[in-house]
């Protein structure tokens, strides 16, 4: 069985890896992919945009954000005509965006993957405060970060992703390979948010720590935690 998880747009770098190959990154769906990258549309032949690509690799499992990408629609092959987001649906996707919909779902595998789309965009962080500034706030009160209100409780954790694809991945006989990522700890540091990168690896510490814990009672998983 196969998970990817990411706070991220699902077509991002790290979870698109996993499931596309495409000569842009930015070619998330086929309005893109027909403009940046035409060698990999499939009005040319090519393998599809990277969501048309996710759809076809069928993870069992797939969680994050990028629901907007998934609303365009097909400009060719046997779903032309109809949305990313219709043709997941035709294929047997189970389809939640938000945390009361993923804790309902109790099986998910070849017949009834899921794909949970819980953002236009990237997910939200968990803080929000002020950007640092070029010369630094050494010499400025200190910052207290606050709760994110765009992070309500519809809109599920790092850590309750990560819960749920065990939980459904775990059920394969055969094993498992699940991809989890806490994406915005490099995106806001980009953006110079102190607040959301903390916040951000807050979240995902709170991952591993679920995943050690099925580890641990498990026996025969292996974590790997990289930067």
């Amino acid at each position: 069985a196969t998970g990817n998880v990411s706070t991220a747009e699902l077509q991002d770098a790290t979870p698109a890896a996993l499931v596309a190959h495409v000569t842009s990154r930015k070619c998330y769906g086929p309005s893109a992919t027909s403009e940046k990258c035409p060698g990999n549309a499939l009005e040319k032949g090519g393998r599809g945009s990277i969501t048309e690509q996710l759809l076809n690799a069928r993870a069992d499992v797939t969680l994050g954000g990028g629901a907007k990408t998934f609303a365009e629609t097909a400009t060719a092959g046997e779903w032309q005509g109809k949305t990313l987001r219709e043709q997941a649906q035709a294929r047997g996707y189970q389809l939640v965006s938000d945390a009361a919909s993923l804790n309902a779902v109790t099986e998910a595998n070849q017949q009834k993957p899921l794909l949970g789309l819980f953002a236009d965009g990237n997910m939200p962080v968990r803080w929000q405060g002020p950007k640092a500034t070029y010369h630094g706030n050494i010499d400025k009160p200190a910052v207290t970060c606050t709760p994110n209100p765009q992070r309500n409780d519809s809109v599920p954790t790092l850590a309750q992703m990560t819960d749920k694809a065990i939980e459904l991945l775990s059920k394969n006989e055969k094993g498992f390979f699940l991809q989890v990522e806490g994406a915005s700890i490099d995106k806001q540091d980009h953006a110079a948010n102190p607040c959301g990168q903390i916040g951000e690896t807050v979240d995902l510490d709170e991952a591993v720590q679920r995943a050690l814990e099925f580890a641990k009672k498990d026996g025969n998983t292996l974590v790997i935690v990289t930067a």
